[in-house]
């Protein structure tokens, strides 16, 4: 998709048809060819020709007619070409006009032809010169109504393609548009409980509080960049994670340990940015926060199957309900949802006073 990205589908296929174009136009002289081959070999099923004429004035005859049907092949279709790059009538009119180039450029080219091969001194009527481009003009018909149907086929694939390309495109645009507005819904949201907690620890202690504002500006420098993005990978989210659970670890002390244990073949999968963030900020909030005595917010990212699951971890208080319908968790979803359709999901398992797990799954990756 780069070069869809760089250029609208139809000049993508635009270009694409004019270097067929260049190519085509070989592929129709050697049909050309082709047909002025198929049609010269009827010199060798006249009536007595193979019993009659020795090989060598068979094969001159031969080499003559072939001649005669190049020249007035290669005329007509020099004529079509030109024609094509000059105008472009519709219905009857261009078919009057490709049958009267056709005759033209037979006429002229059995004209031309004659005054060069025949001997000095003979030269058939104009009528019978017509007659035979009449004849000739009839097969390039024929070979130009097939050609023309061809085009229209091709053509007809093109503007399909281009129609595919552009409805992905479009498809493509709205997830986009979805997941920025998803992130716009969750950079605030985060952003408040973060600095929330700042304000808190400056209510307990200056020293705390002044020590969690330096760790929160150098903190934010990192996680501004993830939030204007549309993706991240795992490693990245989760050294986001380490960073955030540091800096919350300076109000909490003792009371909140952590451990990130991931392998190493999941930490390149892509992930909406701040997923695993969030998950972790929930645990913190809900897990361990909320109650007086030590817990451990644990991370868990491994390989399963095709795909993946990451999960976070509490022994803390747990939630009351499991039902995952926060600000939080809900726009989580939906930006899983808006990257990888349905093949990513993310669960919550909860029990009061028993901690939670909450897990992000991915189907393939």
């Amino acid at each position: 998709m780069a070069a869809v990205d760089a250029f609208s589908a139809n000049e993508v296929l635009g270009l694409r048809h004019r270097r067929q174009a260049a190519v085509m136009s070989w592929c129709e002289l050697a049909v050309v060819s082709l047909v002025a081959l198929l049609l010269s070999t009827q010199v060798f099923f006249q009536t007595g020709a193979l019993e009659l004429l020795r090989s060598g004035y068979l094969i001159a005859g031969w080499l003559q007619y072939l001649a005669e049907a190049l020249a007035c092949g290669v005329a007509m279709w020099l004529g079509i070409c030109a024609f094509g790059r000059l105008a472009d009538p519709r219905g009857v009119a261009r078919g009057l006009a490709v049958g009267g180039i056709l005759f033209a450029a037979a006429f002229l080219a059995e004209c031309l032809f004659l005054a060069v091969a025949q001997p000095a001194g003979f030269f058939p009527p104009l009528i019978s010169i017509a007659g035979d481009a009449v004849r000739w003009s009839l097969w390039g018909g024929i070979v130009h109504l097939a050609h023309t149907h061809a085009q229209r086929h091709a053509r007809a694939a093109m503007l399909l393609a281009v129609e595919r390309v552009e409805r992905e495109r479009a498809d493509q645009r709205r997830a986009e548009a979805a997941l920025q507005l998803l992130q716009a819904q969750i950079q605030p949201h985060f952003l408040f409980n973060l600095l929330a907690h700042v304000r808190r620890l400056y209510g307990v202690g200056h020293d705390d509080g002044r020590h969690a504002v330096e760790r929160l500006r150098s903190y934010l420098g990192e996680v501004l960049d993830a939030i204007g993005g549309t993706q991240t990978s795992v490693a990245r989210e989760l050294e986001l994670v380490r960073a955030y659970l540091a800096l919350v670890k300076v109000g909490l002390g003792e009371r909140l340990s952590f451990e990130i244990d991931a392998a190493a073949d999941v930490l390149a999968i892509r992930l909406p940015p701040l997923a695993v963030l969030t998950l972790a900020e929930n645990a913190v909030k809900h897990g361990i926060a909320g109650r007086g005595q030590p817990g451990t917010v644990r991370v868990i990212a491994r390989r399963e199957g095709a795909g993946a699951r990451i999960e976070v971890r509490d022994d803390g208080a747990g939630m009351a309900s499991a039902s995952g319908s926060g600000v939080g968790l809900a726009n989580t979803k939906a930006r899983l949802r808006a990257m990888y359709g349905e093949g990513a999901s993310l669960s919550l398992d909860a029990t009061p006073g028993r901690g939670a797990v909450a897990a992000i799954a991915i189907a393939r990756a």
